[in-house]
């Protein structure tokens, strides 16, 4: 496993620095909606696991890594695990920007990053819906269902939490929900994100593995 997820990291060194440069853009473009930090974390997945999987397509590694004496759940599962080592990635980087940006007192107010559950929640729901489909029909063909998720990420949730900040509860669909969370505490909201992720991760990563032993290259 180690030395799988060193693979992905060394094969793409020179994109580290893009991956620093965007994720910056990010923390400052969205600093004034607390959102930069959130977007931080996500863009170092989706810009490295996607590509260490567009390398493997194009030097058709995959086929050498599935003729090892390595098991193919293995492999999923790394690919499932380095979404969270790059995600790690992104909040240091994103904790790095904010320093420099203090140190040298910019007029920018800096959203606060800490590890939320719905954050967690959101990593595990995100990829626990892509990575199937990459695993059943390979980088090409669905970096465009990664491309439509990400940026109907990137633009479609400021614009929920700026119609629930408008609306508040009088949107009909989601009074359950919110008064299903407000009658509990925050521990409790919590771990039940917790666990709601951790399961929708384990269901994908089965799914994952069932695709991937029956593929064939």
């Amino acid at each position: 496993m180690y030395s799988l997820l060193l693979k992905d990291i060394l094969v793409q060194k020179k994109q580290f620095l893009y991956g620093i440069l965007l994720a910056a853009i990010y923390s400052f473009a969205f600093s004034s909606n607390n959102l930069g930090g959130v977007l931080t974390v996500f863009v170092f997945p989706y810009i490295f696991v996607l590509t260490a999987a567009s390398y493997e397509e194009k030097n058709r590694s995959e086929i050498v890594l599935a003729s090892l004496p390595i098991k193919r759940s293995l492999l999923v599962m790394e690919k499932y695990v380095s979404v969270f080592l790059f995600a790690a990635l992104g909040a240091i980087e994103y904790i790095i920007v904010v320093g420099i940006g203090n140190l040298f007192q910019l007029p920018i107010k800096f959203s606060t990053l800490t590890i939320e559950p719905v954050l967690i929640f959101g990593l595990a729901m995100y990829y626990g819906i892509y990575l199937p489909l990459y695993f059943k029909f390979g980088y090409i063909k669905t970096r465009w269902v990664n491309f439509v998720m990400f940026f109907g990420l990137f633009f479609g949730v400021p614009s929920l939490v700026s119609a629930i900040n408008k609306y508040g509860i009088n949107f009909k669909i989601l009074n359950p929900l919110i008064t299903f969370f407000k009658n509990q505490s925050n521990t409790a909201v919590a771990n039940e994100l917790i666990i709601m992720a951790l399961l929708i991760y384990a269901l994908s990563y089965m799914i994952s593995v069932k695709i991937y032993n029956s593929r064939e290259f």
